[in-house]
């Protein structure tokens, strides 16, 4: 048995891979992304439609940042407020920073979650961190949110701040590396 990481993004299939211990087929595909909160939910959807077009087994993810002040948002939503209309990640994460000014509650979750659908099979693995938003963009590291988001643990420092072993287990945790590698070892889905 085979399977497909579902991604238009070389970089992020690299990066799989190496978490993996291997190399890992890789392939983008056009998903529709439903509007719902419920990450499983999401999760599920996007692999389904994966397996539909590419007719493998499948491995979808998708990467939260939820703030507690706002019920949750921007959630699954997060690549919309990070790039918004101007396209510009650097403008986003201010635009972050100042979504919570009014706030006194500034916690966040950064959370992933990966999917698998051979066909009949759906399997999720989810990882989280609770953390911080920043006041201001730091660090010149990382992806994403990780200027903004201070994850619990790392004396404050956001993501992007983090050396390259902090960083490797601040990502590990988000991103459930290891709850894959083993189930996918487990069905030598990966040999």
């Amino acid at each position: 048995m085979d399977v497909v990481y579902v991604t238009g993004n070389p970089e992020k299939a690299e990066n799989f891979a190496k978490h993996m211990g291997q190399e890992i087929a890789h392939q983008p595909a056009e998903l529709d992304e439903i509007q719902t909160m419920d990450s499983e939910e999401l999760v599920g959807h996007k692999a389904r439609q994966a397996y539909a077009q590419i007719g493998r087994p499948v491995l979808v993810e998708d990467v939260e940042l939820s703030f507690k002040a706002l019920g949750g948002l921007p959630g699954p939503f997060v690549k919309f407020f990070l790039y918004g209309e101007d396209g510009d990640i650097g403008s986003g994460v201010v635009r972050m920073c100042r979504m919570l000014d009014g706030f006194q509650d500034r916690s966040a979750v950064a959370s992933c979650t990966f999917g698998y659908f051979d066909g009949a099979e759906l399997r999720l693995f989810s990882g989280r961190l609770e953390g911080m938003i920043a006041d201001e963009p730091r660090g010149e590291g990382g992806f994403g949110f990780d200027k903004v988001f201070m994850p619990d643990g790392f004396d404050g420092r956001t993501a992007a701040e983090l050396d390259i072993a902090g960083y490797e287990r601040y990502y590990a945790t988000i991103k459930p590396f290891g709850m894959v590698r083993e189930f996918l070892e487990a069905g030598r889905a990966i040999s």
